[in-house]
C-alpha cells in the first residue's frame, strides 16, 4: 500500500511516500524556501524522485496540528483535494500522536528493555503553539495490548503498544514543570501505580524554549530528551495512518459511539439491577477483567467477593468525614483536608500490603489512604446501579437495555439514568426494552405513615 504523507505543521514541510514500512522517498523544505506557495511542485518533485505518480497512491495522510496555523491549513487543504480527486482515504493525524510514535520508534530498543524489566515508560510530546504557550500530552508504552492503542511498534518478538492516557494540555511554558508533576501523579495511576516512570520527551517546544528540559529534569523522574524528534517526520505520520487503516473498523466504532478519548474517566455504565447477566456485579467483573486484568506489575487485594487491583475504578459508598486526604494545587503547593463522600469516584493508586492499606486518587485529584478496616466503604465502579447514581453526573452514560421485571423497568428509572449524563447517552440492547420503560409509568404507593404521624404531632400541639 503506497501512502503519501504531508506534514506542514511546523516551519518545515515534510513529504514522504512509503509502501508500508519501507520508505520510498522523503523530502523536507524549510519555510524560507517558500514551500507555502510551492507545495504542489514539492509533492510533484517527490513523485519524480520516487518514480511514482499520484495514480499509484492508495492512502493519504496529513498532520492536523496543533502547530503552525497557516502551514497546517494549507497542508490539510491540499491533502483533502488530492484525496477527493483520487477518491482515496485520507487520515488526519494529530501532531502529538506523530511525535509520540516518532519517540517510540527512535528509542524502541531502550523502551523495550525497560518494559521487559517491569519499568513504567511514558512518552511526552510537547509542542510550541506560539505566544509563550505549549501543548503537551502523556502516552504510555506497554507490552500489554489495550482496548484502543494509538499505535503498535514491533521490535524483535515484542509488540509495544502506545496508549494516550491524558487529554491535550495547553499551558504557559513557564508553568509547564509544575503542571507536569501534578499530571504525572494523577495520570500514572493508569500505568504503574506507586512507581516512578521513565519519561521520553521531545517536540518543537524543547527547541523553541531551551530551558524547558532543564526545568522538568528537576522533577523526581527519569527523563530522556530525543532531539531527533523535535520536528515531525512524515514517515511516522504515514505509519500512524497505516495502523489506523488496518484497525479502522474498531476505531470507527469507538469514535462514532463514544465521544471521548478517556473512556475510563468519562464513561459510566448504569444498570437497573445488581444481579443477573446484565446486573451490576456481572458487568463489573467482565469489565475489570477486560480493562484492568491481573498483572505482575499491579498489586491486588481480595476483600469478600471483590478483588481490588491497582488501576481499578472505585466508588465511595458512604460518607466518611474523618478520612484525611492530600491534593496538589495548581501553583505547586499542597492542600490537606478531610472527608470522602457517598458517590465520590476515583482510581486505586497503590495497594500497600505491608501496612494493610490502599490509596485512592479521586476524580478531583484528592489522594486518600484507606486501611483495610474501611475497605468496605469502597466498591468497584465499572458499573453501578441507577439507584446509586442518583445525585451524580457523568460525561457519558451507557445503559444496557435487555428487559427485566416490569417493576424495575419504569419510566422514572429511565429518566433518572438518562439525566445522569452531561454530554452523551448510549443505549445498548433491544429497542422494545427501551420503549417498554418509556411506556411504563407505574409508581408504587409508599406506605410511610407520615400522615398519621403528622396528625399525632398536631394533636400534641407540636
Amino acid at each position: 500500500m503506497l501512502i503519501l504523507g504531508i506534514d506542514s505543521s511546523t516551519k518545515y514541510l515534510n513529504i514522504t511516500l512509503n509502501d508500508g514500512h519501507a520508505s520510498h522517498y522523503g523530502i523536507r523544505f524549510s519555510r524560507e524556501k517558500g514551500f507555502m506557495v510551492n507545495i504542489i511542485s514539492c509533492i510533484d518533485m517527490v513523485f519524480r524522485k520516487a518514480g511514482k505518480s499520484i495514480s499509484d497512491v492508495d492512502l493519504f495522510s496529513v498532520n492536523i496540528g496543533p502547530g503552525d496555523f497557516t502551514g497546517t491549513r494549507i497542508g490539510l487543504s491540499v491533502a483533502k483535494m488530492l484525496s477527493f480527486v483520487r477518491e482515496k482515504p485520507l487520515y488526519g493525524i494529530s501532531a502529538t500522536d506523530v511525535c509520540a510514535v516518532q519517540l517510540l520508534a527512535d528509542s524502541c530498543v531502550k523502551i523495550n528493555r525497560l518494559l521487559k524489566s517491569n519499568e513504567s515508560v511514558l512518552l511526552l510530546p510537547v509542542l510550541d503553539v506560539k505566544r509563550n504557550e505549549i501543548l503537551f500530552s502523556i502516552y504510555e508504552a506497554s507490552l500489554a495490548e489495550s482496548a484502543n492503542p494509538v499505535f503498535m511498534y514491533t521490535i524483535g518478538e515484542s509488540n509495544i503498544f502506545l496508549n494516550k492516557i491524558s487529554a491535550d494540555n495547553l499551558i504557559d511554558f513557564e508553568e509547564f514543570a509544575g503542571e507536569l508533576d501534578r499530571k504525572f501523579l494523577f495520570e500514572a495511576v493508569i500505568t504503574a501505580p506507586g512507581s516512578k516512570p521513565i519519561v521520553f520527551a521531545s517536540g518543537t517546544a524543547f527547541h523553541e524554549y531551551k530551558e524547558l528540559f532543564s526545568d522538568i529534569k528537576k522533577l523526581n523522574y527519569g527523563f530522556y530528551l530525543d532531539k531527533k524528534a523535535f520536528y515531525p517526520d512524515a514517515l511516522y505520520l504515514n505509519l500512524c495512518a497505516l495502523y489506523r487503516d488496518a484497525n479502522k473498523s474498531k476505531n470507527h466504532l469507538q469514535q462514532q459511539v463514544l465521544d471521548t478519548r478517556e473512556p475510563l474517566l468519562d464513561v459510566q455504565i448504569l444498570a437497573p439491577m445488581k444481579k443477573g447477566v446484565l446486573g451490576v456485579y456481572n458487568i463489573t467483573a467482565k469489565l475489570q477483567a477486560a480493562l484492568n486484568p491481573p498483572s505482575p506489575h499491579k498489586s491486588e487485594h481480595i476483600s469478600g467477593d471483590s478483588v481490588f487491583r491497582e488501576g481499578d475504578r472505585v466508588m465511595q459508598m458512604k460518607n466518611n468525614y474523618k478520612i484525611e486526604w492530600r491534593k496538589k494545587t495548581a501553583n505547586g503547593g499542597v492542600e490537606d483536608g478531610t472527608g470522602a463522600f457517598n458517590g465520590d469516584l476515583g482510581t486505586i493508586y497503590q495497594i500497600h500490603e505491608s501496612d494493610r492499606s490502599l490509596s485512592v486518587i479521586f476524580d478531583d485529584e484528592r489522594l486518600a489512604v484507606f486501611d483495610y478496616t474501611h475497605i468496605d466503604e469502597l466498591e468497584l465502579a465499572y458499573c453501578i446501579s441507577i439507584h446509586k447514581s442518583q445525585g451524580s453526573e457523568f460525561p457519558i452514560v451507557i445503559l444496557p437495555m435487555f428487559g427485566a421485571a416490569s417493576q424495575m423497568m419504569t419510566r422514572n428509572l429511565l429518566y433518572t439514568a438518562v439525566t445522569r449524563a452531561k454530554r452523551q447517552v448510549v443505549c445498548i440492547g433491544r429497542r422494545d426494552a427501551l420503549m417498554s420503560m418509556v411506556n411504563n409509568n407505574r409508581t408504587d404507593r409508599r406506605y410511610t405513615a407520615l400522615c398519621n404521624r403528622l396528625s399525632e404531632l398536631k394533636g400534641l400541639g407540636v
